[in-house]
């Protein structure tokens, strides 16, 4: 273990945390609302304005790590990373370190979850016990959060989200208030209802449209303080009715604070009635408005029911779940099929943006997404309808798990552009999808830390993974160990990246390129610019000679570098790299490797990077003088020798300390 001067704090993804937020507050309080006196010297004098904030895991000081000081004996630590999102929260430390000595950058996680720490004696299993706690304790735990009482007049407030009486001590006096929320939007409900849906079913409820008996359930438990509203098995009607904001049409709409909950994604079924749709009807099954927090779908199947739609079963728009902006947002473990539209979409309206979403472990398949002409037949195929899950403007998404299949449009579409030069939102993470049928696998539009990463993408009619530029720049965008096959054009980067935080494409499997005009990993546009990439250590198993490996296209290519790059058979040398730019400064991809069928036992060692210099400078790791590059000789044709090259370079890494035996 190496002891360090400055102690770390991490991201969620376990990654130094870059552009994070840290402050110190009272002990067991809210550091945020109430921040202690920090300073950079030990003498108390050099005053250190809160948030402080990160760089590489450090609190830094103009750019270089720093320790602050500050003289209470007890104090509270919150950390948030660039995106808003809590990373770390500690209630009560400090307590051993001399007062003259204390530095508050705390590991994160070093002393275990929120409440831990001298709460022991303080929790709250009720909130009966809550309101009963004696508010001279100061603090409790309860609902995953610490409570403070506050001297204030809280008349008309109490026993919501944040706010709860103490006990006989009156409103005008103080009240319990939740301290972890950070703020009343993305609390959780205080009361955890759990009810049956035919529990809110009444006479006068149709019996072939449980669309009324639905949103009567949910706005009772959003009402209540939110909970889990349980679906029994069976097949559920639903008909549409005009929504609530007048724009389309709806089956029922989400409510802050509720999960629907079924028996299993193939017991409970919600399916769409007949002929509900029509030429150019904005039609949702599942549908919110505004701001909603806390609120799933889990554990059952949404049947847009497309065939029943008579001439409109190919009018694409809304969809099954098309959800605003949202906050807290789980799905999971559903069958979303035949939507006339999207499967699974959350569309924050601007400025709105949504935080916190995570989609994981579903089916979506089958959507439609077509213009119509008035007789029913197909005026434009493509119009940005028919994706299986679709995200804009979020910060904070993960989407793990998930199979897609036979979507018009895209499977997985993600949006971040509002216009501007900067992209709105971020911290997406894309892992682990299996894709299949759809127009493109994953697209992430004007992205802004942004992970592709595990995907499984075959037979897309236009290619696997499509990183594209609107307005703002993409920045800090990986793409790394996806496998994509059967598709013309297998990794397509369009437009300019930022300098220091650009993107990089490494470690994927790229296989049968259907077009000999299609692309193993395509690098800009005709008539537009590409820049800051690094595309290195990828695997090419392209099923024509003339198919190029990588291309780079457009008006302008800058500082480009890529190597190490492998290939199977023996594709012509002159297709390594595809070159058609009106101006290049500095395109540097070189070190293509050869390897024969057959070995791919020596493909999957992670050999050393050759000629891989990571150059430092202005300009990031792409560095601003020239970087040599060093281009192994082609590979043999027969297979003898071409082992003979790999085992002698095996050998030669292995002497030189730069390779491994496992």
């Amino acid at each position: 273990m190496v002891d360090s001067t400055y102690q770390v704090f991490v991201d969620l993804d376990a990654t130094a945390l870059e552009g994070g937020y840290v402050w110190v507050g009272p002990a067991y309080g809210n550091p945020e609302a109430s921040p202690l006196p920090l300073f950079w010297d030990e003498a108390l004098t050099i005053a250190a304005a809160q948030p402080l904030r990160t760089s590489g895991g450090y609190i830094v000081r103009d750019g270089t790590p720093a320790n602050v000081y500050g003289a209470a004996p007890l104090y509270s630590v919150r950390v948030r990373n660039r995106d808003g999102r809590l990373v770390y929260y500690d209630a009560s430390t400090g307590a051993d370190v001399p007062a003259s000595k204390r530095k508050f950058p705390i590991a994160a996680g070093a002393d275990g979850p929120i409440g831990e720490t001298g709460l022991s004696n303080n929790t709250r299993a009720t909130l009966d016990e809550l309101k009963a706690a004696a508010i001279s304790d100061g603090t409790s735990l309860y609902d995953g959060s610490l409570w403070t009482w506050t001297a204030g007049d809280y008349t008309g407030q109490a026993d919501d989200a944040n706010i709860v009486k103490a006990g006989s001590t009156a409103l005008t006096s103080g009240a319990w208030v939740r301290q972890a929320s950070g703020s009343v939007a993305y609390a959780a409900p205080l009361k955890s209802y759990t009810v049956s849906l035919a529990s809110f079913r009444i006479a006068a409820d149709p019996v072939d449209n449980w669309s009324p008996t639905f949103q009567r359930a949910i706005d009772a438990v959003s009402a209540a303080g939110g909970g889990a509203l349980l679906i029994p098995p069976g097949t559920y009607s639903l008909k549409v009715r005009v929504s609530t904001d007048s724009f389309g049409v709806v089956a029922f709409e989400m409510k802050t604070g509720v999960s629907l909950i079924g028996a299993s994604k193939h017991a409970t079924i919600l399916k769409l009635a007949a002929n509900q749709i029509g030429q150019g009807t904005y039609m949702r099954i599942i549908s919110s408005l505004g701001i909603i927090n806390n609120v799933g779908i889990s554990n059952l199947t949404i049947d847009g029911n497309r065939d029943g739609q008579n001439i409109w079963k190919e009018q694409g728009n809304g969809g099954n779940i098309v959800l605003g902006t949202v906050r807290d947002c789980v799905i999971e473990n559903i069958v979303s099929k035949n939507a006339n539209g999207q499967c699974i979409q959350i569309a924050s309206p601007l400025p709105n943006v949504s935080s916190d979403v995570t989609i994981r472990n579903n089916l979506c398949r089958n959507a439609s997404g077509s213009t119509l002409n008035a007789d029913g037949t197909i005026q434009s195929l493509y119009n940005g309808n028919g994706i299986g899950i679709q995200i804009s403007l979020c910060s904070g998404m993960v989407v793990t798990g998930n199979i897609i299949r036979n979507c018009r449009d895209n499977a997985i579409d993600t949006y971040s552009d509002d216009g501007t030069v900067n992209p709105l939102g971020g911290g997406h993470q894309i892992i682990g999808n299996n894709i299949s049928g759809c127009r493109v696998g994953v697209f992430p539009e004007t992205a802004s830390s942004v992970l592709v990463s595990l995907n499984t993408i075959t037979d897309c009619v236009e290619g696997g993974i499509f990183a594209n530029r609107i307005n703002g720049a993409p920045q800090t965008v990986r793409i790394t160990g996806n496998s994509v096959g059967n598709v013309p054009v297998g990794i397509r980067l369009t437009g300019d990246c930022l300098p220091a935080n650009g993107a990089m494409i490494d470690n994927n499997n790229i296989y049968s390129i259907t077009s000999t005009s299609g692309f193993g990993i395509q690098l800009g546009l005709p008539g537009a610019n590409v820049s800051y990439v690094d595309v290195s250590d990828n695997i090419f198993g392209v099923n024509s000679n003339v198919v190029p490996l990588i291309a780079v296209i457009g008006n302008q290519a800058a500082y480009i570098r890529g190597t190490d790059n492998r290939y199977f058979g023996n594709p012509d040398p002159g297709y390594f790299l595809f070159k058609s730019i009106v101006t290049e400064v500095e395109v540097r991809i070189g070190g293509f490797i050869g390897v024969a069928d057959g070995s791919v036992a020596d493909l999957e060692r992670r050999w050393a990077r050759i000629g891989r210099l990571e150059a430092t400078g202005p300009i990031g790791f792409f560095g601003a003088a020239p970087v040599t590059q060093q281009v192994l000789p082609a590979a043999a044709t027969d297979l003898a020798t071409t082992l003979a090259l790999v085992n002698s370079l095996r050998t030669a890494f292995l002497n030189l300390g730069l390779g491994d035996e496992a």
